[in-house]
C-alpha cells in the first residue's frame, strides 16, 4: 500500500507537471515517468524479496505491478478531478480547443458525431477514469516486461 500511495503521489505530481508547457516541464515530465517505472521496479522486487523468498512467477509478477499501478492510479485519478475541477479547469478547455480539429477529422464521416460528444468526453471526471484505464494498462505491460528482470539465477549468491 506504501508503493501505491507513492507510486500515486508520482502520478499526481505528473499529472500537475504534465499540464504545463515550459521545456523544463516537459523534461521534468520525462524524468517523473522514469522515476514512476523505477520506483515500481523496486516495489516488486522488494515484494520479491521480502514476500516470496527471492522467487516470483510471472503471474505474481503481474498481478502485484496491476495492484500496485491499481491503488496508485486511484490517488492519482482523485488528484485529476481536483486538479481539472478546482485549480486548472482552464486547461481542459484549452486541450479541447487544441483538439477539436484532430477529432473533426477523424469522426467527419461519423452520422452520429458532435461536437457536443467532445465536450462530455473532456470532463474531469473522464479524465479521470481514462487515466485509472490507462495507468491500469501501462501496470499490466510493465509487469509483463519486469518479470525477466526480476528472475534470479539458481547458482548466484544472495
Amino acid at each position: 500500500m506504501w508503493a501505491g500511495l507513492t507510486i500515486g503521489l508520482l502520478l499526481a505530481l505528473d499529472t500537475f507537471v504534465g499540464s504545463r508547457s515550459s521545456s523544463f516541464a516537459r523534461v521534468a515530465d520525462i524524468l517523473i515517468e522514469a522515476y514512476i517505472i523505477l520506483r515500481a521496479f523496486r516495489s516488486v522486487q522488494d515484494f520479491r524479496d521480502t514476500e516470496l523468498q527471492g522467487e516470483i512467477s510471472l503471474w505474481r509478477c503481474f498481478s502485484y505491478t496491476l495492484n500496485l499501478f491499481f491503488f496508485a492510479s486511484l490517488i492519482g485519478a482523485l488528484f485529476n478531478v481536483i486538479y481539472y475541477k478546482y485549480i486548472a479547469p482552464e486547461y481542459l478547455t484549452e486541450l479541447l480547443e487544441k483538439s477539436k480539429p484532430a477529432f473533426e477529422a477523424m469522426f467527419k464521416q461519423n452520422p452520429n458525431y458532435t461536437e457536443g460528444m467532445l465536450e462530455q468526453l473532456m470532463t474531469p471526471e473522464t479524465m479521470a477514469m481514462s487515466s485509472i484505464v490507462s495507468q491500469c494498462m501501462i501496470g499490466m505491460v510493465l509487469g509483463l516486461l519486469f518479470k525477466p528482470f526480476l528472475t534470479r539465477r539458481r547458482d548466484a549468491k544472495l
